[in-house]
Formats: structure tokens, C-alpha cells, sequence
């Protein structure tokens, strides 16, 4: 199992400006320290995935029009 922050645009975005010479390392580590991520769960195995249980379910709609 991995367990780890998930790049967004905006990072992805700040390591372009690095590799093309806009930004250098310290501006580049300054802005990516800034960012917010939030962290994803892989499961890679199977045997990772038998340690699970199925809890419930909920599905959540946006209301249109409201």
C-alpha cells in the first residue's frame, strides 16, 4: 500500500516553470511547500485488498436548479 499526497495542476505546473528555466530551485521549493495536497490510498495487491471490509455506501447529488 502507498499512502502519499496527490499532485495537482499546480504543481505539476511549478516543476514545468523549473525544467524550462522560469523559476529556480529555491523559488520552485517555496511554491510547492505552499501547496495543499491532499492524500491518496493505493491499494497495489490483493492480498492489501483482503484486509478490507465493506462498510456501507452513500451517494451525494448536486442539486441542479436549486
Amino acid at each position: 500500500m502507498h499512502i502519499g499526497p496527490v499532485a495537482d495542476d499546480t504543481v505539476y505546473r511549478s516543476i514545468r516553470l523549473f525544467e524550462t528555466g522560469v523559476l529556480d530551485a529555491e523559488d520552485t521549493v517555496k511554491r510547492l511547500k505552499t501547496e495543499v495536497l491532499q492524500d491518496q490510498w493505493a491499494f497495489r495487491s490483493e492480498k492489501m485488498l483482503s484486509f478490507l471490509t465493506f462498510i456501507e455506501c452513500k451517494e451525494i447529488r448536486e442539486e441542479v436548479g436549486v
